[in-house]
Parts: C-alpha cells; structure tokens; sequence
C-alpha cells in the first residue's frame, strides 16, 4: 500500500471511500504514467522489407539471379530480382494494412471501469487507473490492475489466466486481486495498487514478449521443398558438369551448362503465386470483418474449424433493452403497446404507505431496486448511458421509459442487505426498507 492513502488525520478509510480528488488522479498520471501494457518496440519499415525475404526460396531466388548476371543473362537476372522486390513489397503492403486496422480496433474496444473520484462514482477508461484509485467490481468485470479489496460482498474471481485453476478464488478485505482476472461471483470495491507493466500481467507480458514466433505448417513444407530444389539443382549440375566433361567438352562450356541447368530448376514464379494466393484469401476475410496481421498465418486458418472467442464488447456492442414482458399470465411485447404500462402517479405512490402495486408495477420497482447499475446522462451526445450491468441497465431503461425516476424511488428505500447476483441460482436478492413509510 502507500503512504498517500493516509491523510493528516490518519484515517486512510475515509480517504479512500471517498475516492482520489482531481489533482491527485493528474499528480500520480504524470507520477505513474497510464495504466497499460506497454508494447514491443516497433520494428521499422526497412526492417520489415527485407523480413519479407527472410525465407530459403528467397535466398536460392537471390542466388539464382546472381548466377544469371555472371552468365551475361542480364534479362532473366532483373526479372528474377524484380520478381523478389514486388513479392516482398507486396507482403509488406498487406501486412502494414492489416496492422493499421488492428491499430483502429484496438481503439475502439476500450475497457471502461467505474471509479469513486472526488466522492461520486464515474465511469472512465481503464488506462487512466492510477494507484490509489477506488474502483467498482461485479460478476463479468474484469479486474483493470492489481489491487487490494476494501468491500466484499461475496466476491469471487476466476484467476484461471494467471494460475490455470478453474475453480472461483473467495476475495475479503485487505486480500490481493490481479489484473486480468474476471469476477466470477458478487461485487465489491478494491484500492489499485499497481498499474501497467508493475502488474502481474505485466510481468508475464514482458516475458511473453521475449519469445519469438514460430513457422507456419506452410513456410516448414515450402522450406523443405525449397531445400530439396536447391540440393536437387546442385547435384544435377555436379552431374551435367561431369558428363559434359566426359563427353569431351571444355571445361568452361560445362561450367556454363550446369549453372544454366541450376538456374533453371529454381521455380521463379512461387513466390509471387503464393503471395497473391494468400492476399485472396486475406481480402476474403477482410470481406467478413476479420482481420489477418500475418499473410503466413492464412494457410493455417484453412484447418481451422471452430474458434472461441469473447463475444461481449467485441462482436456484439454489450447494449441490451427489454423487448417483452411476462407478467399476470400474459406476454406484453413493449413495442406493440400504445399506452404506458403503469400508473404515471407511481413516483408518488412509492412513497405513501399505499402498497397495493399491480404486478407491473411490482416488475418495474424490483428492476430497480434488485440493481447496481444507474443511469447517466451524457451531455456529449446528448443521450443516457448505462453505468454498471447492461442487463441491470435495460431494466432501467425500461422503467425511465414509463415515466418513472429511478434515483427518485432508490432514495425512498434503504439497503438493508443484498445477495449478490448467483450464476447457478440465477438471481439476486435485496432487502431495503421505505424511508417514508418507516418499514
């Protein structure tokens, strides 16, 4: 922990359910720096291009044109070698375009977290997480840096990413939670002590970092049939040479015809065929919204038959409303109705000690109350956002719709006790009582 969490009182608590002020958050950004993994070194452009011939076709390519200059063949070398530039200048093309899309991508699906700051809860981007931060955790969140829990309610995380054991960790007080690990079960409030690259992810990361990639099946048979040319070529050539010698010719015509011979089994068309057939095969994909950063790994996906992957956030824009109700026996589809489903005077009734509600109004009050999420308005775009579960939110949403104030009714009732939101029972329960009515 550190030493800021205390203030001249000596009552750290407070400070931190209070959250961190405005100039705190911009004096430990500029302490700290933002709240992410930081990234390998990029490789520059020259570098890239002569990758693209980092391969043994390329080099008995380059060969093969080398030979062809020192025969006087200067046509067939420049083709060879025009051949060699535009196939790696072509791989090169692809590859900056795939990564410029995943640059676009990896801005668009940005984590956000909510965060107690100067005493009222916001919502912002996880990069922007600085030590000290009171941040909000629910079931599906994932965990936005290291830190230590201050509230639990019966909070539980999924560290399978970090440890491999599938079975949900119990988090209490003052116990340490890690980056990239998903609530599992419940909710709660950490203080974040460690961000970005001071992590544990960070820290395997880092290390991940230092590992090279490995070869596709594809470039492994094409270095092995490059291997067997090359070899082949060469000791056709030994053979044509001896021949030619035994059959009486000079020994430079021999040396001419055998290279001529090596040159001309080295296949200079392969490169190009198989660039072009995997950039096919990459704009197909790009066709259907997935994007492919290496032109190698095209051949592999070829085998592949199922993926699984994250869908909330990603695929999907995690933004739900409520299309249908079933209520009294009867389903009601929202959409089809021309009047509002409740009495417009429920504000008010909430707060009487009149508890005759009909079950649609029973629906709307326990939607609100049986939630963490809220709803804000966002000035920017002048519409309302959800700030917490998006499930929660459509039930909000829902309500605001009939009329109703959530923040209006929340005050009028008090949390007594909460059972947090269970993936196997399916449910969650609150027990509050009327601030009006006394009970």
């Amino acid at each position: 922990m550190y030493g800021y969490f205390e203030d001249d009182g000596g009552s750290p608590f407070k400070i931190i359910m209070n959250g961190l002020t405005s100039a705190q958050v911009s004096q430990f950004l500029i302490k700290y720096g933002l709240n992410v993994i930081t990234e390998q070194k990029k490789k520059s452009f020259l570098l890239k291009f002569f990758e693209q011939f980092n391969n043994f076709l390329t080099i008995l390519l380059i060969g093969a044109a080398v030979l062809s200059f020192l025969l006087g063949e200067f046509l067939d070398g420049n083709l060879i070698i025009g051949i060699v530039i535009l196939n790696g200048l072509f791989g090169l093309y692809q590859e900056a375009k795939a990564e410029e899309s995943l640059k676009v991508l990896k801005n668009m699906t940005v984590t956000k977290v909510r965060v107690i700051r100067d005493d009222k809860e916001i919502e912002i981007d996880s990069k922007f997480l600085v030590p000290g931060d009171l941040v909000y955790l629910e079931e599906g969140v994932k965990v936005p840096a290291d830190g230590k829990v201050v509230k639990s309610i019966n909070m539980e995380l999924n560290e399978s990413a970090l440890t491999g054991e599938s079975f949900p960790v119990v988090k209490i007080e003052k116990e340490k939670v890690f980056s990239g690990t998903i609530v599992a079960k419940g909710r709660g409030y950490i203080v974040v002590t460690e961000i970005g690259d001071s992590t544990k992810f960070g820290e395997i990361a880092h290390n991940l970092s230092s590992i090279e990639d490995g070869t596709t099946p594809l470039q492994k048979k094409l270095a092995n049939l490059t291997r067997f040319i090359g070899i082949g070529g060469i000791v056709l050539s030994i053979i044509v040479f001896l021949v030619s010698l035994f059959e009486g010719t000079g020994y430079f015509p021999a040396f001419l015809l055998s290279v001529s011979l090596a040159v001309a089994v080295v296949p200079e068309g392969l490169p190009a065929v198989m660039t072009i057939t995997l950039a096919i095969g990459m704009k197909k994909m790009a066709g259907k919204k997935a994007i492919v950063r290496k032109l190698s790994a095209i051949e592999a996906l070829g085998s592949i038959t199922l993926i699984a992957t994250d869908k909330t956030g990603t695929l999907t824009t995690n933004k739900m409303q409520v299309k249908e109700l079933y209520v009294d026996e009867s389903v009601k589809i929202l959409s089809q109705l021309n009047s509002s489903l409740i009495d417009k005077g429920l504000v008010k009734h909430l707060v009487s000690k009149n508890f005759t509600f009909s079950s649609t109004e029973y629906l709307l009050l326990n939607g609100i109350l049986c939630s963490t999420a809220s709803l804000v308005y966002v000035h920017d775009h002048g519409s309302w956002d959800v700030l917490g579960d998006p499930t929660e939110g459509a039930l909000l949403f829902m309500a605001q719709k009939q009329g109703l104030n959530t923040e209006e009714i929340r005050k009028q009732w008090q949390l007594i006790d909460e059972k947090p939101f269970d993936s196997v029972t399916k449910m969650m329960s609150v027990v509050v009582q009327n601030v009006g009515a006394g009970f």
